[in-house]
């Protein structure tokens, strides 16, 4: 939606999942993943969008660096999780950091990181199945 006249316009006519939209700080550029699971940079003004092939299928945005020049993306779906850079006018790939939680036990998988905008901090989520196992003998 154009704020000053109000009026309501596509962003572009591709199908996109839900699942994630991520607007970069300046307000230039949606990340969000295409139907067929590639994610997918598009400009506000209506450009072609650009894809990011490279990244696989379990790539999640994980948020934008401070002044809008590239993103982070994670790789989830396992216990430790890559996080790498994504330069915005290249497509260059950056390692950035490894994730894993300080306790393993019962952890499956990381399902979601979010970085800050100076990339030095983040938050993660998943999930802890914990358990007791007790050994019982003499029973009837």
């Amino acid at each position: 939606m154009e704020l000053d006249s109000e009026e309501i316009r596509p962003l572009h006519d591709t199908f996109l999942s839900g699942y994630t939209l991520s607007v970069s700080p300046d307000g230039r550029f949606v990340l969000t993943r295409r139907e067929d699971g590639v994610l997918v940079l598009f400009p506000m003004d209506g450009g072609p969008p650009r894809p990011f092939p490279e990244l696989r299928s379990q790539h999640r945005a994980a948020g934008w660096a401070g002044d809008s020049r590239s993103f982070f993306v994670s790789l989830v779906g396992s216990i430790r999780s890559s996080v790498v850079r994504v330069d915005v006018a290249s497509g260059s790939v950056e390692p950035w950091m490894e994730i894993e939680p300080r306790g393993r036990g019962g952890v499956d998988a990381i399902s979601t990181v979010r970085m800050t905008r100076d990339g030095e901090r983040y938050v993660c989520s998943y999930s802890r199945g914990d358990s007791l196992l007790y050994l019982a003998q003499g029973l009837r």
